[in-house]
């Protein structure tokens, strides 16, 4: 039998992250390249409402701030020490003096190469030859479910609208979904490696890692997951290890963290039932990540309890899990196979298998827990299901085949698996070649918001359309009366005062209360508040145009002297 070298496999895993990444950058070239003279492409695509509202984060990043305000709403308050990823992302970009939108998709990019090869390190642990690993991992790459098929019939499944569900969505949408994935798996590694899940077995079997760093000079450049072979890590070292990614995770996700409490302990407790006592140290290690991860809980749960704005948005900020049937849906064919697997890892019942079986029991009753944010715990979901259909095709399916077809088979039930995030991202390209408006800002836009960005504060409230309003927080730095569904406070009634400010048959005095009421200083009057008002805003004194481009308004209002 021939063996693969380490390096011909790190070359391997490389070459298709390099593939997977480089699709997901192709649908906003495409976007780019479509806009046309009159547009400026934005930068985001999947679900821009969010994207904005991220940006808008780094923007106070950009402007030195380490603590969160919400920019969508006009109502005061204290800011918390919350998204204080996207807040470093800012400092970062103001220092290298670089776009922010170049700076999300850098680290979108960075983040995303990063998941991957976690992803193949993860796979290590497990009794998998190489080409059952390969296949988890062009599994976790790929794969989505079948969502495409139900779209006939009105259905949309999670795998065309819920990035945390399937990991090249993942990798597609945002910055912080591949990262957190990759801190969820680098803290089950450095919790659980010490118990010795894979025998070494040659290069086909945990070589990738073992092979390519085995000696003493490389040595201390790699956390090694094989025991006795590659050296064994002190205690000190894996708790530090698994409490640093741990608090990263808890900053970056913190919703991620109850995932992995719940998925340690059901662990612990296959553990118990199978072996009849509990793995001490295996727990120790768990009491460490949870004394990491506490003080950022405790102060989340603080935050959103006791500072009264941010308290109304976690109110309505309400993201529910779909049916399960959608679920299943969203999994497709790799859910068919991961049952076939689960069948395997009971059969087995080795301390990897009741991991895996842990985490996806554990973590589908986490979708239906009484939690307003439980879609989001889907997150991850999708490395355990790609692993045991891994084992499922290594164990149950290719083996009926010659070895000569092995090849051939599992690339069409790979293929097979793909078409949804195709769909996904052709509906988004076919979005953009409509130059859809929220993804697009006119360049008269743009440079108003230039202007705003440079010669107002960011305490200042913009008063513009809804549509508008999106933009403002994430391209000038500014406050908004309205600009988010969820993150502005009492939404659809300051939607509405919006939409009445604009509307052409409202009287001057009612414009007036609305600015006065909401202490706005500048009113925003481009192309999308004509939408709404027609072709003239009817304005009096105190407000004063105090900028103005072929395409786009800007008022100041000065409270009369009393």
């Amino acid at each position: 039998m021939s063996t693969v070298t380490p390096e011909k496999e790190i070359h391997w895993v490389l070459l298709w992250s390099i593939l997977i990444v480089g699709l997901t950058c192709l649908p906003y070239l495409y976007a780019y390249l479509v806009a046309p003279d009159d547009m400026q492409f934005t930068g985001l695509l999947s679900n821009p409402m969010d994207g904005n509202s991220y940006l808008a984060k780094m923007r106070q990043g950009a402007q030195g701030s380490w603590l969160f305000h919400l920019p969508y709403t006009s109502k005061d308050h204290d800011g918390a020490f919350i998204f204080t990823y996207y807040l470093f992302l800012g400092r970062f970009s103001a220092l290298l003096g670089l776009p922010l939108i170049l700076t999300y998709h850098l680290a979108r990019v960075v983040n995303s190469f990063v998941l991957l090869f976690v992803a193949y390190y993860f796979l290590s642990l497990f009794s998998l030859d190489g080409g059952a690993r390969r296949a988890a991992f062009l599994l976790i790459g790929f794969s989505s479910g079948l969502g495409w098929l139900a779209v006939p019939f009105n259905v949309f499944a999670p795998d065309l609208w819920v990035p945390e569900a399937i990991t090249f969505y993942s990798i597609f949408a945002n910055p912080h979904f591949p990262l957190a994935v990759a801190l969820m798996l680098l803290t089950f590694i450095f919790v659980l490696v010490p118990l010795k899940f894979i025998a070494p077995a040659g290069p086909q079997s945990g070589g990738f890692w073992r092979g390519l760093w085995s000696t003493p000079s490389k040595r201390k450049f790699l956390w090694y997951p094989i025991g006795n072979e590659c050296g064994q890590t002190s205690v000190a070292k894996e708790a530090i290890l698994a409490g640093l990614s741990s608090l990263l995770l808890a900053i970056v996700q913190p919703f991620c963290i109850v995932t992995v409490y719940s998925v340690l302990g059901g662990y612990f407790i296959l553990r118990l039932l199978k072996e009849r006592h509990l793995p001490w140290s295996e727990i120790m290690r768990g009491v460490v990540v949870g004394a990491a991860t506490a003080p950022i809980i405790v102060y989340d749960y603080y935050v959103y309890t006791f500072n009264p704005v941010l308290h109304a948005w976690s109110k309505q900020n309400i993201t529910l899990s779909p049916p399960l049937w959608e679920y299943a849906i969203a999994y497709g064919f790799v859910l068919a196979l991961a049952a076939g697997g689960a069948v395997f890892a009971i059969r087995r019942r080795s301390k990897a298998n009741l991991f895996l079986l842990a985490w996806v029991i554990v973590n589908g009753l986490l979708l239906y827990a009484p939690f307003s944010l439980q879609r989001r715990l889907v997150t991850g979901l999708h490395v355990p299901l790609c692993v045991l259909a891994a084992m499922a095709l290594s164990h149950y399916v290719l083996p009926r085949f010659s070895p000569a077809r092995r090849t051939v088979t599992l690339g069409a039930i790979i293929v097979l698996t793909v078409p949804s995030n195709l769909f996904v991202m052709a509906t988004l390209m076919g979005g953009a070649a409509q130059h859809d408006s929220r993804l697009y800002l006119y360049r008269d836009e743009a440079e108003a918001m230039t202007w705003l960005e440079e010669n107002t504060q960011p305490a200042d409230i913009v008063l513009a359309s809804p549509a508008t309003s999106l933009f403002i927080p994430a391209w000038a730095g500014n406050r908004v009366l309205y600009g988010h569904p969820f993150e502005t406070i009492e939404a659809e009634e300051k939607k509405a005062l919006v939409e009445t400010f604009y509307q052409a048959q409202t009287a001057e005095s009612v414009r007036r209360g609305i600015i006065e009421g909401h202490h706005i200083t500048y009113v925003f009057y481009g192309p999308r508040e004509r939408a709404l008002s027609g072709d003239q805003l009817e304005t009096d004194p105190p407000l004063s145009e105090t900028y103005t481009n072929p395409g786009v308004m800007i008022y100041q209002f000065n409270s009369p002297v009393e």
